[in-house]
């Protein structure tokens, strides 16, 4: 525990010291300890909502720092019980950077390897050690340890009964112990056949007292005080339970744990034990044991926040499986505040998972006018990599508005506004039609007139700016003597004024995205840069917005052709982030720049991203539509495996982007092949593609083929410089002009599309039997280690010298 770690009582003031003796500033180690508080439920002074990730760096933080101040060893047990957070924390806090003497024990059953196959593979520094079942000899030699008396025909029965399991083994030493047949007295007959059987053999010979206590502390479940027992067990005294509780002790039921408590000695004796109770008495006693735990509390619930959530869900749900169910309204108004409440506070230590299970609790026993206001409050507090839950619970939070005979219109115009800006500005496998979000957007404004919320109003108003699919075909031009566009830009301005006015900067941000997407549809680079800039100066931002505007300035920079400035944004992103700050929000960007890397034949600096990329993979590839943004670089980088023939990375690759985005991989494995084998038969023009049309091009023409003409009137849509280069050379290769295409490339060359120009001079080069162009792109392609294209190269020089 955290206490045990500072060696005293836990505060903000003492978390915060132990950052400051490890050379944070004042200001960092102030905020840092609020994190540390959140996740343990005791929000600080200024505390936000922060990012999973970041209270995960934080922790990892404060170990190292530690680590400079003591030689510490931290144990972990009984990990094969722990939630899926805990463990990401722990392989989390794994990762130190510090050369210091540390040592990290962690103990678990073998179900662990079930739940994670590859805990702690891949590691520096990991040793696991698995304990195997001991053989039949050791077996029995530890019977014979444990009970040197006993006949030799039952030492032998119980080392082969416990199949290699020494907790078996002791269970069946005991339990014979207890009933008085030890030595000669003990017969083989009267042994139990299971574990579970030796321990109800045990149970059956504790006294009453003894019994209550071991059935109070089983529903208890974790840890329990002598207290507990008091407040529960009212008919005993404060003696008869101490009593109770060290003859527990002493027969190695239970064991002391930290702070005068106690727990169970294994976790069997513990689910035996909750067996052997009724329905009806499993639900008082959950009853008792919230009730206990509340007042106990007093103004510290957060701190016991999920026992209380436990305890009185578990009361709830045993009622209404019984067969005449009470009515526990008490009770289930209580589950619900805490099982609420014990969502929230996951949210804020980022145990997303914890959360959904946390609030799905609640929805579950609440009616349906708070099931909305419970889908609507999951999503608000989910973080981004959750973005397909997020939409569903909105989804299901508008569904159940509707059918609500007393629906509050600005609920409604809320989610709303809330569906219609995820579907624009988070990407999605099945993102909703143009015509549909209008249909709904329409409803939305007309509900939040009806309403009379001059915010929300404003909100839904400014959602518009994010809804320009339809304005998909028209080309810059165009775009720029738009009459919506005109409005569409007026209605940003407006908006940021007010938002402004109000001080709501995560509105304002979100609103200036939408803006600098339709700034540079028109081709106004430098006008969407500065919009950009101006989300850099807001303050008190969420982390998730602060990442999406380093994105932002990514993406510009790339489109823009400024592929050095662009990577100098990333490296710099990634050197200034905040001593707990994840970076798993720029992965996106992060594939961004490897694509600027490779287009302008920087294929070495693409390792520097290599190593952070994977990390945010590891985090999210388990998490539905997360894979996405993550995709992106792996793309990158397959390009360059294939470039390079390196057949295994490739296949790696490949099963890795799979993973990521099953609904998009039959596409990329296609694009692929196109791309090592020149095949291009089957490529079929698909949606929008926005920047990805311009590699798409480049696709076709770099094996000396014509793009579809639908792909080519999709490159005319967009204003950035890689799709205009790629499609003014795709022009001129359709026009059969052999000097606008060496125009075309010289041009390409001098905007610092390398590898792009290289390729094009060996087909330049077959079209004219012009060899100097095969000398200019020797050099590059030798240098990046361009094996599929030196072969066509050296094709082409074979070609021309038999000509």
């Amino acid at each position: 525990s955290l206490h045990e770690l500072l060696g005293e009582e836990v505060t903000k003031e003492r978390v915060a010291a132990c950052f400051t003796r490890g050379g944070y500033k004042a200001e960092d180690a102030s905020r840092l300890a609020d994190h540390v508080l959140a996740t343990l439920g005791m929000k600080g002074e200024g505390s936000v909502n922060v990012d999973r990730e970041q209270l995960f760096s934080t922790w990892r933080l404060l170990i190292e720092v530690l680590s400079w101040q003591a030689k510490y060893i931290l144990i972990f047990e009984n990990l094969q019980w722990a939630s899926d957070s805990l463990l990401d924390l722990v392989a989390h806090i794994s990762s130190l950077r510090v050369q210091r003497p540390f040592l990290m024990i962690t103990v678990s059953r073998p179900e662990l390897l079930d739940r994670r196959p590859n805990w702690g593979g891949g590691r520096q520094n990991f040793t696991a050690l698995t304990l195997q079942p001991l053989s039949a000899k050791r077996s029995y030699e530890l019977v014979k340890k444990l009970a040197p008396d006993l006949p030799e025909k039952v030492s032998g029965k119980i080392a082969e009964s416990c199949e290699g399991n020494p907790f078996f083994a002791q269970e069946l030493v005991r339990g014979l112990a207890e009933r008085g047949l030890a030595g000669q007295a003990a017969t083989i007959d009267i042994l139990p056949d299971t574990v579970h059987a030796a321990v109800l053999a045990r149970l059956d010979l504790l006294s009453k007292p003894e019994r209550d206590v071991l059935q109070v502390a089983s529903v208890a479940s974790s840890t329990f005080t002598a207290e507990l027992f008091q407040s529960v067990l009212p008919a005993y005294g404060a003696e008869e339970i101490a009593g109770a509780l060290n003859s527990l002790l002493a027969r190695d039921m239970l064991a002391p744990a930290t702070g005068g408590a106690f727990t169970f000695h294994h976790g069997l004796i513990r689910d035996v034990t909750y067996g052997t109770l009724a329905r009806a008495e499993r639900i008082r006693l959950h009853k008792a044991i919230a009730a206990f735990l509340l007042e106990s509390a007093g103004e510290h619930v957060d701190e016991c926040v999920e026992l209380l959530a436990y305890h009185y869900y578990k009361a709830v749900e045993l009622s209404r499986q019984s067969a005449v169910p009470q009515k526990l309204e008490v009770e289930t108004e209580r589950a619900i505040k805490f099982q609420v409440r014990a969502g929230e506070l996951a949210c804020q230590s980022g145990a997303f998972g914890e959360a959904i299970t946390y609030f799905e609790n609640a929805i579950q026993l609440a009616g349906d006018a708070d099931k909305l206001i419970l889908y609507e409050e999951l999503g608000d507090n989910l973080g981004l990599q959750w973005r397909v839950k997020i939409r569903e619970v909105y989804r299901k939070a508008l569904h159940l508005w509707r059918t609500l005979p007393d629906h509050q219109p600005l609920i409604g115009a809320r989610l709303i506004r809330k569906l219609v800006i995820q579907n624009y500005r988070w990407s999605f496998a099945d993102k909703m039609p143009q015509e549909d979000a209008e249909a709904l957007w329409r409803e939305g404004l007309r509900l939040a007139e009806q309403a009379g919320d001059e915010d929300e109003l404003w909100r839904i108003r400014s959602a518009s700016v994010f809804m320009t699919d339809d304005l998909n075909p028209l080309g810059v031009e165009e775009m720029r003597q738009s009459e919506k566009v005109r409005e569409l830009k007026q209605l940003a301005e407006e908006a940021s004024g007010y938002f402004e006015q109000r001080q709501d900067w995560e509105t304002l941000s979100e609103i200036l995205d939408g803006y600098s997407a339709l700034q540079f549809r028109c081709g106004e680079n430098s006008e969407a840069t500065t919009t950009v800039q101006r989300r850099l100066q807001l303050t008190n931002l969420s982390s998730r917005e602060r990442m999406d505007i380093t994105t932002s300035i990514v993406s510009v920079n790339f489109l823009s052709g400024e592929y050095e400035a662009a990577r100098q944004v990333m490296e710099e992103a990634l050197d200034n982030l905040r001593p707990e700050d994840p970076f798993e929000g720029l992965g996106n960007a992060m594939g961004t720049v490897m694509w600027g890397q490779y287009l302008t034949g920087h294929w070495s600096n693409i390792a520097r991203f290599r190593r952070p990329l994977d990390e945010i993979c590891k985090r999210v590839q388990d998490i539905e539509g997360a894979g996405g943004p993550v995709a992106n670089g792996y793309q990158a980088l397959l390009m360059i495996a294939l470039s390079r023939e390196e057949q295994a990375e490739a296949e790696t690759l490949l099963a890795l982007l799979r993973k990521l985005v099953p609904q998009f991989f039959e596409l990329l494995e296609a694009l692929a092949l196109m791309y090592r084998d020149g095949d291009l038969s089957r490529f079929k023009v698909g949606r929008r593609g926005e920047s990805i049309a311009g590699l798409q091009i480049m696709l076709f023409t770099e094996h000396e083929q014509c793009p579809p003409a639908g792909l080519l009137k999709q490159g005319d849509y967009y204003a950035d410089d890689m799709t205009l280069r790629a499609t003014n050379i795709a022009k001129a290769l359709i026009a059969d002009d052999n000097e606008a295409l060496a125009r075309a490339i010289d041009e390409a060359e001098e905007h610092q599309l390398i590898v792009h120009a290289a390729h094009m001079r060996i087909v330049l080069a077959k079209r004219t039997g012009d060899r100097s162009q095969l000398e200019r792109a020797r050099p590059m392609l030798e240098r990046l280690e361009d094996r599929l294209f030196l072969r066509k190269l050296y094709e082409v020089e074979e070609l021309l010298q038999t000509a």
